[in-house]
């Protein structure tokens, strides 16, 4: 009795060892780079994974909890098998009655299979800060051609929606691609998003924004047959606004616009050469351009009616300064 009783221990307790083998082995090549909010959407925290090898998680979906064991986020399964090799977004929606901390806290990451059939793996993290640490983060601006590929060019700008501050601007050199990018650098925070639909393009086009277009879901606004352009109102990590991170200084206070006596009058705060200066119309067309190795320049408005214009100044560093400037 005493010997079955034993064997029985042996068998059991090797079961165990050979689980626990098991899930190391499934849990080993499943790397978590980052537990963060969505940049775009304030409710969904941003979970980045990928496994190092071929192995299917299949249907998978992650639960994040507090270390008392409370639900704070849960994953809607959407995909087939967690990514291999580079690092995919998975969306875990906040759940209503979630106290989430507002700074690092210790969290427990569980990953589910078989559409949450299955646990697969747990993980404690340590210190896990949901905003980001950085003043400011990456923010890729992107605009799609719906229609025809074409060569073109255009501008876009952001601002602060509450104070109508311009807080980044910067232009898309599009060759014959559908979809082109440009990079800035946002703090937390309400924007908008407007640019210049320069034709051919002008009833055709998707511009958005992500933090990283490879992984991450963004938002985006759509237009089709019609002229006039659609502005794009975000916010940028809304959870963490009010967390003590300072907005980004905005590009346009380094250059000063102003209008004295039928001129155009640039002025570079900083003390820099502006460099080259160009003047285009709304439609892309080029009125002025000139090159200054001085801070302060000046053009003349003469012959120009009255309009909005765009004013572009980039200096030998490749620094680039765009406004839009009405001139009556």
């Amino acid at each position: 009795m005493v010997m079955r009783k034993q064997l029985l221990t042996t068998l059991l307790l090797g079961s165990t060892l050979l689980n626990h083998v098991k899930a190391q082995e499934v849990c080993d090549p499943i790397v978590i780079e980052r537990v963060q909010y969505s940049a775009v959407y304030s409710n969904y925290i941003e979970v980045l994974a990928y496994v190092t090898n071929s192995d299917c998680i299949d249907y998978p979906s992650f639960i994040l909890l507090n270390d008392q064991g409370d639900t704070l986020a849960v994953e809607a399964t959407d995909s087939f098998c967690l990514n291999f090799g580079t690092a995919s977004a998975h969306y875990l929606a906040v759940r209503p009655e979630a106290q989430i901390p507002t700074g690092s806290f210790n969290t427990r990451l569980d990953l589910y299979s078989g559409f949450g059939a299955s646990l697969v793996c747990s993980w404690d993290l340590s210190d896990v800060a949901l905003c980001p640490t950085e003043p400011c983060t990456q923010a890729e601006v992107y605009l799609t051609n719906t229609g025809q590929l074409e060569t073109f060019e255009a501008y876009w700008w952001i601002y602060d929606s509450g104070t109508s501050e311009q807080i980044a601007n910067g232009n898309f050199l599009a060759g014959e691609t559908a979809t082109n990018f440009d990079t800035t650098c946002l703090a937390p925070g309400h924007y908008v998003i407007e640019f210049s639909p320069f034709s051919p393009i002008d009833e055709e086009y998707v511009l958005g924004i992500t933090n990283n277009w490879q992984y991450s879901i963004g938002t985006n606004v759509a237009q089709q047959g019609d002229t006039t352009p659609l502005d794009l109102v975000f916010s940028w990590y809304e959870a963490c606004i009010d967390l003590g991170n300072s907005m980004n200084e905005p590009s346009s206070e380094n250059i000063r616009i102003t209008l004295p006596n039928d001129m155009i009058q640039l002025n570079a705060l900083n003390g820099r050469a502006l460099g080259r200066i160009s003047v285009h119309t709304l439609d892309g067309r080029l009125v002025e351009q000139r090159s200054s190795s001085s801070s302060s320049a000046s053009l003349s408005t003469d012959g120009l009616a009255a309009g909005i214009f765009i004013i572009q100044a980039v200096n030998t560093s490749g620094d680039s300064f765009v406004q839009r400037i009405f001139i009556p």
